[in-house]
């Protein structure tokens, strides 16, 4: 049994399984190169396929949600990026079947639903509560339902205050973020997720009275982004080495928080699991908040919480919970992407780089599914380098001077260098607290507020970047993503582009070759 599973909206995405087990689960972006792409692409659907050694004619169920506010847009717009066949609109419905035209059988999953699988199926747990939050789809925001063996029950669409078009809007207006594209949801929630630890929320709850009114407006023409709400008639705070910007950061990071363990803590009913899916997802600091202040023991966030999971979950709901095939609650691989068979590194001699300091690009295996890099295509180094921060932040990346970085930390010595964090963290999906005595050591992925966002590294789970580290001498590494200013390198050549345009890197990895700048 073939199941191709598609996601044409924003962040557009696309997944083969083969008798339950996933072949390939990649992004439109990371072929396109366009951040964030949407919309149907007969050549990227064709480049799947083509990684699996399959056609068209070998797909048993197509499996797919129906974004009808991009669609009816492309419709008009740009009809080139239509799909070839008619898909049922899921809204208020779980899942329906449609005919695909070619005799293939068409399943349509419901946004939320997408979401919900993405976490559950890949979670290492049997049963769990599940919730899902974002921005909207499928005329719902949120979602409830309860994970029970292959099963997704007592599923039940919502519609929520809408915290991730707070976010969204005040970084397109407020803080004057341009879209790449007219579909671009932004990068830039993550990025004022960063500022808000230098601020303070505001004492007495004005400031964030006030940004709930103003976000829950409708959009104005004369915004800077006239499709996006704004805070305080648009006011500029783009300056974000000025008080009142972070502040008002702070002042939304902390509302977040407070609703989304709100919301979380109203759905417990006993059950100690909780997977947790949708935009909202995203938010590490507040998804630490969720263990420390509800009933929940154990929480899972797939690698791909937003939209870039709906393709995967609709195949995945179909194998499981439609064709009734068991789950399985083994330790879900994020590394799904193409496999471009570069041979294996000499993980003696990555390790030594690291440990004489150098700044390496590291490119091994298949790409990471999701937004985040989790050592496959990242850059890495010592955490420990001064002013690493500045360094990458400033002639590596060109990215804003507050955001932080992440480090890759070992399991066994996770519990000696944090506190006040998940245990289960291999997607780079809640925060910690570095403990004090790392501080120095880790000043590359402390955070000002000494917080960090680690991936939690199991050996079983990754051995050559484990050993690399083992081999480093390093505590952790400083992981961040391999790109400029660009979606994360795909391939080979991507790669070694972006490694020669990139200045302050001391040396490329792809696969068994190792190129060092001076040659």
């Amino acid at each position: 049994m073939i199941i191709l599973g598609l996601y044409y909206g924003h962040n557009a995405s696309a997944c083969v399984i083969k008798d339950g087990k996933v072949l390939i689960n990649w992004e439109l972006e990371r072929h396109s190169r366009i951040k964030h792409d949407y919309g149907y692409s007969q050549e990227f659907v064709n480049k799947t396929l083509e990684h699996c050694n399959l056609q068209w004619t070998d797909i048993n169920i197509l499996a797919c949600n129906f974004p009808k506010a991009i669609i009816n847009w492309i419709g008009r717009k740009q009809p080139n990026k239509l799909p070839p066949f008619k898909v049922i609109d899921t809204a208020y419905s779980e899942s329906i079947e449609f005919n695909v035209g070619d005799g293939t059988r068409g399943v349509a999953v419901n946004h939320h639903l997408c979401h919900a699988a993405s976490a559950y199926y890949t979670s290492p747990y049997s049963s769990a509560r599940i919730f899902t939050w974002d921005g909207g789809g499928d005329s719902e925001n949120a979602s409830t339902s309860f994970g029970r063996g292959n099963k997704i029950e007592q599923y039940e669409g919502l519609v929520k205050e809408n915290i991730a078009s707070y976010w969204s809007s005040i970084c397109f207006n407020n803080y004057r973020m341009k879209r790449i594209h007219e579909w671009d949801p932004g990068s830039g929630a993550g990025k004022i997720m960063g500022l808000s630890s230098y601020g303070t929320p505001d004492p007495n709850g004005e400031l964030e009275t006030k940004l709930r009114q103003d976000l829950a407006l409708a959009p104005d023409p004369k915004n800077f982004d006239p499709r996006a709400r704004a805070f305080n008639q648009c006011e500029d705070l783009s300056d974000t080495k000025r008080f009142r910007s972070q502040n008002v950061a702070a002042t939304l990071q902390r509302y977040t928080v407070k609703r989304l363990v709100s919301e979380i803590e109203n759905i417990y009913q006993g059950e100690t699991n909780l997977c947790y899916s949708g935009g909202l997802a995203l938010n590490c600091i507040a998804n630490r908040d969720i263990i420390k202040r509800t009933g929940f023991e154990n929480l899972h966030v797939p690698p791909f919480p937003n939209d870039t999971g709906l393709a995967i979950g609709a195949a995945l709901y179909v194998w499981h919970h439609v064709l009734n095939n068991p789950k399985t609650n083994e330790y879900f691989s994020p590394y799904t992407g193409p496999d471009y068979k570069v041979g294996l590194p000499d993980v003696q001699k990555v390790g030594e780089l690291l440990r004489a300091g150098k700044i390496i690009c590291y490119y091994e295996g298949r790409s990471e599914s999701g937004p985040r890099a989790l050592g496959h295509r990242s850059i890495l180094c010592d955490p420990s380098i001064p002013s690493i921060r500045k360094i990458l932040n400033e002639k590596v990346k060109y990215r804003e001077w507050y955001r932080p970085y992440a480090p890759i930390i070992l399991e066994e010595y996770a519990e000696e260098m944090l506190e006040d964090y998940n245990k289960w963290s291999p997607y780079m999906q809640t925060s910690a607290v570095i403990k004090e005595e790392y501080r120095e050591k880790l000043s590359g992925v402390n955070h000002v507020d000494n917080t960090t966002r680690p991936q939690i590294l199991k050996k079983e789970h990754n051995p050559i970047l484990y050993n690399i580290i083992v081999a480093s001498g390093l505590p952790a590494v400083l992981n961040t993503s391999f790109n400029y200013q660009e979606p994360i390198v795909e391939t080979p050549d991507d790669a070694l582009l972006t490694f020669a345009n990139m200045g302050h890197v001391d040396a490329l990895i792809i696969g068994d070759k190792i190129y060092e700048r001076e040659n």
